[in-house]
């Protein structure tokens, strides 16, 4: 890839080549979650972030710079100790997609079993589905179908009784 940025023009080359050595940047920053890093370690890899985002001065490698700044307390702590709120972000992210599905809800009570249910592990695919067997859709279907065949010919068999009209 670097070498296929070098065969460009060096004014559309050079900008793509700088913004993709800014990204790896704050990933190497990043990669240290949970390894236990030192603070010599940390602040070299932020500095190294700092520098190469600022060489260029293009607002695209600026931009994630100042968030890294801004949130920088956050970041260290999510570093040092190796704990996220990733998990809480997911949910919250499955509950706003469920809800944009469902154009709104009627009250809070449906909201509250719609996103239940949409955040449980089976609705995410972690567990596996039965496809065959009592609780397959087919099988459903076949049941169903059963059912309403035993309810027809139940109706049609059963006497009248006083007070009831006849069959229709």
């Amino acid at each position: 890839m670097v070498a296929d940025l070098a065969d460009l023009p060096a004014k559309v080359g050079k900008p793509i080549l700088a913004a993709w050595n800014v990204k790896e940047d704050l990933r190497d920053l990043l990669d240290l979650h949970g390894a236990n890093p030192t603070r010599e370690q940390i602040g070299k890899l932020l500095i190294w972030f700092y520098e190469n985002a600022a060489a260029f001065g293009l607002p695209e490698m600026e931009r994630p710079a100042n968030t890294v700044s801004t949130w920088w307390p956050q970041i260290l702590a999510g570093i040092s100790t190796g704990i996220t709120n990733a998990v809480s972000e997911g949910v919250n992210r499955l509950i706003k997609t469920d809800a944009r599905c469902a154009f709104g809800y009627r009250n809070p009570a449906t909201q509250r079993l719609r996103a239940r249910c949409a955040t449980t592990r089976r609705a995410r695919g972690h567990l596996t589905t039965r496809t065959s067997g009592p609780c397959s859709t087919q099988s459903f279907d076949q049941a169903r179908l059963s059912s309403q065949r035993r309810f027809k010919q139940y109706s049609e068999e059963r006497p009248v009784l006083r007070g009831e009209a006849g069959p229709v």
